[in-house]
C-alpha cells in the first residue's frame, strides 16, 4: 500500500528562518509522520535465553534442535526485523553495575569528562558530547553524552578506571560471543559459510597500540576495530514540552544488541507503524535486530529493522547498544566495502531529506 502525507514547507526552517538541510535536522519524510501504537505489535515476540543460544550453537550443524532454533530466528528476522534473547539474573546485574559505573561517570563536570574524550583517538573511543539539531522544533540543538568503546584501538582507550574497564571488557566479550553465536545459526540456515562473515569482521590489528598487540592479550575482537559497544546518556537539557525524535534509520554494520535501556526509548516500524518496543518488553530483554550490511551481504535474505529512539521530557535515560560491523577496507558485496557503504548510507539520508519523498510504498516492515 501507499500512503501520501502533506508535508508544509515552513516546518522546515530553523529559529533564524532559514531553511534546514542536513539530515540531522529534517524529520525522514514521510515515517516520522506515521502513527505510534499504543498497543504491542500483533504478533508474539520470538524469545530465546542466552543459555539456550549458547548451547544449541555448538550442537552439530545438522542437529534437529539447532536447526530449529536457526529456522526460528531467521523467521523473526524476515518477519519482524527482530527476536529478543532474555539475559540470566546475572548477565543483567551485570549490565546495571556497567550502567551505574557510567552513571557516576557522566555526572562529573564536563572538564573531567575532557581528559577522556574521543577525539584524542584514532577511532573515536572515549567519551563525546553529542550536539543535533532539534528535529521536533525550533529550540537549541539536543545534547547527548557518549562513551564509545572499540576494542580495536586497546592501549589506546582513555578508561575512566581498571573498574571500569573491567565492567566493560565482560560486557563486550559477553555481546560478542553472542552476536557471532548469532550469525552463526542465520547464516547456517542460508548456506553461507559463517568463515566468510568471520573475514569480514576480524584480523585489523592496526589500531592497536604497539604495546598491547606484542603483549599476548590480543583477542579476535581486538582485529574488528569497526565494532563498538556505546554508553549513551540521553538527557532533557531544553526543558520540552512532548516527546522528541531522533532521526530514523536502520543501523549500517551487520548486528546489534540491545539491552533493555532504564526508560523506553526505541521504537520499531512494521507495516507502517512505531512500536514503543520497550513499553512491550520485560526486565532483561535484550532486542536483536541487523543492520544494512547483513541484508546486503545475505543478498536481501536477512532484512535490516528500521527504527529511531525518542526521549522523554524531563528524565535521564541510559542506553548500551553493542554493534558488530565490518572491517572499513571489507567487501560487503563484490562492488562495495564498509567505509563505501558508510558513505553511500550518509548520502541517502541526506538525498532523503532533501527530496522528502511522499509516499511510504515499500517501506521495510
Amino acid at each position: 500500500t501507499s500512503q501520501s502525507i502533506e508535508i508544509k514547507r515552513d516546518e522546515y526552517k530553523d529559529r533564524n528562518g532559514r531553511e534546514k538541510t542536513s539530515y540531522y535536522m529534517v524529520p525522514e519524510s514521510p515515517f516520522d509522520y506515521l502513527e505510534i501504537s499504543q498497543e504491542p505489535p500483533p504478533f508474539e515476540f520470538i524469545k530465546i535465553s542466552s543459555k539456550q543460544l549458547f548451547d544449541y550453537v555448538e550442537l552439530p550443524d545438522d542437529n534437529e534442535n539447532r536447526k530449529t532454533l536457526a529456522k526460528q530466528l531467521l523467521n523473526a528476522i524476515r518477519d519482524h526485523q527482530f527476536f529478543i534473547i532474555q539475559l540470566s539474573e546475572e548477565e543483567q546485574q551485570d549490565d546495571k553495575a556497567l550502567i551505574d559505573e557510567f552513571s557516576e561517570f557522566f555526572a562529573m563536570k564536563k572538564e573531567e569528562k575532557q581528559n577522556y574524550q574521543a577525539s584524542k583517538q584514532d577511532l573515536g573511543s572515549g567519551w563525546t558530547e553529542l550536539f543535533f539539531d532539534n528535529r521536533d522544533n525550533i529550540r537549541d540543538p539536543e545534547i547527548r553524552d557518549v562513551f564509545q568503546v572499540r576494542m580495536g584501538e586497546e592501549g589506546n582507550i582513555p578508561w575512566p578506571s581498571e573498574e571500569v574497564k573491567k565492567k566493560v571488557y565482560s560486557h563486550f566479550e559477553r555481546q560478542w560471543k553472542i552476536s557471532l553465536s548469532i550469525v552463526k545459526l542465520l547464516l547456517s540456515e542460508l548456506d553461507i559459510p559463517f568463515e566468510s562473515f568471520l573475514s569480514l569482521i576480524t584480523g585489523d590489528t592496526k589500531f592497536l597500540a604497539e604495546n598491547f598487540r606484542d603483549s599476548g592479550n590480543v583477542k579476535d575482537f581486538h582485529g574488528s576495530p569497526e565494532t563498538n559497544l556505546s554508553m549513551f546518556r540521553y538527557t532533557d537539557t531544553q526543558g520540552y514540552e512532548t516527546t522528541q525524535k531522533c532521526m530514523v534509520h536502520r543501523d549500517n554494520g551487520f548486528i546489534t544488541l540491545l539491552p533493555k535501556s532504564t526508560l523506553p526509548g526505541i521504537q520499531a516500524l512494521h507495516d507502517n507503524t512505531w512500536y514503543p518496543m520497550e513499553e512491550f518488553t520485560s526486565s532483561g530483554d535484550m532486542m536483536v535486530y541487523l543492520g544494512v550490511s547483513a541484508e546486503l551481504f545475505s543478498k536481501q535474505n536477512l532484512p535490516a529493522l528500521r527504527h529511531r529512539v525518542v526521549r522523554t521530557p524531563n528524565s535521564i535515560r541510559y542506553s548500551i547498544p553493542f554493534e558488530v560491523k565490518a572491517n572499513r577496507n571489507s567487501k560487503i558485496t563484490d562492488e562495495l566495502t564498509m567505509d563505501g557503504l558508510e558513505k553511500k548510507m550518509h548520502w541517502e539520508r541526506i538525498q532523503n531529506s532533501v527530496h522528502r519523498v511522499d509516499s511510504v510504498s515499500g517501506v521495510g516492515c
